[in-house]
C-alpha cells in the first residue's frame, strides 16, 4: 500500500458508513492535501481503476503499489521518501516515538516526563525518524502527516481485515492520536507557508512600525493584523474547503498564540471569512 496513493475504501460506488473508519479516510486524505498528492491521487485512481475495483478487500490483497513511472507527475524523491517511513513506521519509527514518550525527554523544569505518544515534542518526532530510517530531510508537517496516514490505515485494516469493532479498546484512541497529529501537522504547514512570505512580512512590518501615530495609524495597524488572520484562515480553507469556519479559527489561534500574539477564539472567529 502506497501513503500518497494507495486506494482507499470510501469511492463513488460503496460509502463507508463506519464512523471510525470515515474519520481514518479523512485523515489520510487531509495529509494527501498537505503532501500535494490528493488532486492527482484522484485522477490516477480514476483513470488506473475507474472505483470498480470490485470488493475492497480483495482489491487491497491484490493491488501493487503504482511504479514512480505509473505517478511519474508525482515528484520521486517525496513519492520515495513517504514509502520509507510507511514501510518502517511499525516496527521502527513509531516504536522509537513510543519509548522517547515514555520518559526520554526533559521537560522544562529538567525532569524526565512522559506524555502521550501524539503530545511528543515535534524535534523528538523528526529524531526518531532520523535515527530509525534514511530519512534525513523532511518536514515537519511531512512527518507528522504521515504518522496521522500510517495510523489511521492501521485502524482500517483492524476493522476491515482483523474484524476488529470500532469502539474495541484501544481503536478510539489510535484514532485520537492520528487526529491529534494531522492538526499538528497542518499547523505546522501553515508556519511553513508564513516562513516562506517572511521576506514580505518584514517589508510590512517597517511600514507598519512608522504608521503608529494617530487615530488612523492604529486603525491601520489594526486591520493589518486583521488581514494576516485572513490570510491565515484563507491559506487553510484552499486546501481544505469543508473545514467549518469554528475549525480554522481554533488552527489559526493555536498558531497565533504559539508565535507570540496572544488572541482568542471569539476574536478569530468574529473577523475571519469563510469564501462563498
Amino acid at each position: 500500500w502506497c501513503p500518497l496513493f494507495g486506494v482507499l475504501p470510501y469511492n463513488e460506488s460503496s460509502g463507508v458508513t463506519d464512523f471510525a473508519i470515515s474519520e481514518c479516510i479523512n485523515i489520510v486524505i487531509t495529509a494527501r492535501h498537505l503532501w500535494g498528492s490528493q488532486d492527482r491521487n484522484e485522477h490516477y485512481e480514476l483513470l488506473s481503476y475507474g472505483f470498480e475495483w470490485g470488493p475492497f478487500l480483495d482489491h487491497i490483497r491484490t493491488t501493487v503499489c503504482p511504479t514512480s513511472e505509473e505517478v511519474s507527475f508525482y515528484p520521486e524523491t517525496k513519492l520515495l521518501k513517504a514509502r520509507e517511513f510507511y514501510r518502517y513506521w511499525l516496527d521502527r519509527i513509531y516504536p522509537a516515538i513510543r519509548k522517547k514518550a515514555a520518559g526520554g525527554y526533559s521537560n522544562e523544569d529538567g525532569y524526565r516526563t512522559g506524555c502521550p505518544t501524539h503530545n511528543l515534542p515535534t524535534e523528538d518526532v523528526l529524531y526518531c525518524v532520523h535515527s530509525t530510517t534514511s530519512i534525513q530531510e523532511i518536514r515537519p508537517a511531512e512527518a507528522l502527516s504521515l504518522l496521522a496516514i500510517c495510523i489511521a490505515w492501521q485502524v482500517t485494516k483492524l476493522i476491515l481485515i482483523a474484524g476488529k469493532a470500532s469502539d474495541t479498546p484501544g481503536i478510539p484512541q489510535l484514532v485520537f492520536s492520528a487526529k491529534t497529529f494531522i492538526d499538528r501537522a497542518i499547523i505546522e504547514d501553515l508556519y511553513d507557508e508564513s516562513e516562506r512570505l517572511k521576506p514580505h512580512a518584514e517589508r510590512g512590518k517597517k511600514v507598519l512600525e512608522a504608521a503608529r501615530k494617530g487615530q488612523e495609524e492604529r486603525q491601520n495597524t489594526k486591520q493589518k493584523r486583521w488581514d494576516s488572520w485572513q490570510r491565515a484562515a484563507d491559506y487553510l480553507w484552499r486546501k481544505f474547503p469543508s473545514y467549518s469556519k469554528h475549525r480554522v479559527a481554533g488552527m489559526v489561534v493555536e498558531y497565533y498564540n504559539e508565535h507570540g500574539e496572544s488572541v482568542t477564539l471569539q476574536t478569530i472567529e468574529k473577523k475571519i471569512k469563510k469564501p462563498l
